[in-house]
Protein backbone atom coordinates (compact mmCIF):
# COMPACT_ATOMS: atom_id res chain seq x y z
CA UNK A 1 0.00 0.00 0.00
CA UNK A 2 1.30 3.14 -0.45
CA UNK A 3 0.60 5.81 2.18
CA UNK A 4 -2.85 7.47 1.44
CA UNK A 5 -4.42 3.94 1.03
CA UNK A 6 -2.67 3.26 4.24
CA UNK A 7 -4.24 6.17 5.66
CA UNK A 8 -7.84 5.23 4.36
CA UNK A 9 -7.18 1.86 5.91
CA UNK A 10 -6.20 3.01 9.21
CA UNK A 11 -9.03 5.34 9.12
CA UNK A 12 -11.66 2.96 7.99
CA UNK A 13 -10.86 0.23 10.54
CA UNK A 14 -10.11 2.43 13.73
CA UNK A 15 -13.76 4.00 12.75
CA UNK A 16 -15.61 0.79 12.60
CA UNK A 17 -14.00 -0.62 15.79
CA UNK A 18 -12.29 -3.90 13.61
CA UNK A 19 -8.81 -5.41 13.87
CA UNK A 20 -9.24 -8.13 10.66
CA UNK A 21 -10.14 -6.28 7.43
CA UNK A 22 -11.33 -8.31 4.80
CA UNK A 23 -11.59 -7.03 1.08
CA UNK A 24 -11.17 -8.35 -2.51
CA UNK A 25 -10.31 -8.22 -6.00
CA UNK A 26 -6.53 -7.34 -5.75
CA UNK A 27 -4.06 -8.59 -7.71
CA UNK A 28 -1.97 -8.98 -4.92
CA UNK A 29 -4.07 -11.24 -2.43
CA UNK A 30 -2.22 -12.45 0.99
CA UNK A 31 -2.81 -12.04 4.79
CA UNK A 32 -0.75 -8.69 6.28
CA UNK A 33 -0.14 -8.18 9.97
CA UNK A 34 0.47 -5.28 11.19
CA UNK A 35 0.09 -2.59 14.14
CA UNK A 36 -2.57 -0.23 14.40
CA UNK A 37 -2.69 2.11 17.52
CA UNK A 38 -0.32 -0.77 19.28
CA UNK A 39 -2.44 -3.94 18.50
CA UNK A 40 -1.97 -6.42 15.95
CA UNK A 41 -4.41 -6.11 13.35
CA UNK A 42 -4.85 -8.01 10.12
CA UNK A 43 -5.65 -7.05 6.42
CA UNK A 44 -6.78 -10.23 4.20
CA UNK A 45 -6.81 -9.13 0.68
CA UNK A 46 -8.28 -12.10 -1.94
CA UNK A 47 -7.24 -12.12 -5.31
CA UNK A 48 -9.42 -11.36 -8.84
CA UNK A 49 -10.68 -14.57 -10.54
CA UNK A 50 -9.10 -13.86 -13.84
CA UNK A 51 -7.76 -17.48 -14.45
CA UNK A 52 -7.97 -18.58 -10.79
CA UNK A 53 -9.89 -17.96 -7.49
CA UNK A 54 -8.89 -17.80 -3.97
CA UNK A 55 -11.12 -18.49 -1.08
CA UNK A 56 -10.89 -17.64 2.98
CA UNK A 57 -10.72 -20.06 4.93
CA UNK A 58 -10.54 -20.47 8.42
CA UNK A 59 -9.18 -23.90 10.00
CA UNK A 60 -9.44 -25.64 13.19
CA UNK A 61 -6.78 -23.41 15.12
CA UNK A 62 -9.42 -20.37 14.18
CA UNK A 63 -6.40 -19.28 11.57
CA UNK A 64 -7.10 -17.50 8.22
CA UNK A 65 -5.84 -19.21 5.37
CA UNK A 66 -5.99 -18.01 1.92
CA UNK A 67 -6.73 -21.45 -0.67
CA UNK A 68 -6.37 -20.88 -4.31
CA UNK A 69 -8.34 -22.60 -7.14
CA UNK A 70 -8.41 -22.86 -10.89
Amino acid sequence: LVGSEMCIRDRTMRKAGINILIHGHTHKPGIHEFELDGKKVKRIVLGDWYKDGNYLRINADREFELVQFN
